[in-house]
C-alpha cells in the first residue's frame, strides 16, 4: 500500500508512472472457511496536481482514474505471488480547480468541482502482484493493463 513510482503501461501508452495509489486487503484462511479481498487503484500523469502538498495558487484542470474491486471471485497467494480475480469499475475523474483572489492577490477561496465518468462496470479483471520482483499488473477488461512497480 502507499505512493509508488515505476514504469507503467496505462491506457496502451508506456510511460514513466507520474504518480498512483494502489492497495489491496485480504484474508485467506488456510481451511478456507473464508475468503474476501478487497483492492483499489488510483493512476494519473499529474504528478504536481494529485499529489500537492501546497495549495493552488492558479485554476487548473486535471484527471485521475480509479478502479475499484466490487466483487471478488478468487483470492490466492503462492510463495511471493499474490492474485485477486473479480469483478472491478474502474471511472475518469476530471476535477477543475478554481482560485479565487482579492485585490491584493491573496486567496481567499479555493473551490473543486469534479466529473465522474463510468469506464467500465462490474468488468472481470485481475490485480496480479509479486514481492520479488516488486511489481503488479491490474488487467480489467474494457482498458489497457496498468502495471508498475
Amino acid at each position: 500500500m502507499g505512493s509508488y513510482e515505476g514504469l507503467y503501461n496505462a491506457m496502451g501508452l508506456k510511460k514513466r508512472l507520474r504518480l498512483g495509489w494502489r492497495g489491496c486487503w485480504n484474508d485467506k484462511q488456510e481451511r478456507h472457511i473464508y475468503e474476501w479481498a478487497r483492492a483499489h487503484a488510483v493512476w494519473s500523469e499529474n504528478v504536481l496536481r494529485l499529489n500537492c502538498t501546497e495549495p493552488p495558487t492558479e485554476n487548473f484542470t486535471f484527471t485521475c482514474y480509479g478502479a475499484k474491486l466490487v466483487n471478488m471471485t478468487d483470492v490466492s497467494l503462492e510463495g511471493t505471488s499474490f492474485t485477486i480475480s473479480g469483478y472491478w469499475d474502474v471511472a475518469k475523474i476530471t476535477v477543475s480547480v478554481t482560485v479565487i483572489k482579492d485585490e491584493s492577490g491573496e486567496i481567499i477561496k479555493i473551490s473543486w468541482e469534479y466529473t465522474i465518468e463510468k469506464i467500465v462496470e462490474n468488468a472481470e479483471g485481475q490485480l496480479q502482484a509479486s514481492l520479488t520482483p516488486p511489481e503488479f499488473v491490474l488487467s480489467i477488461t474494457g482498458i489497457d493493463p496498468l502495471s508498475g512497480m
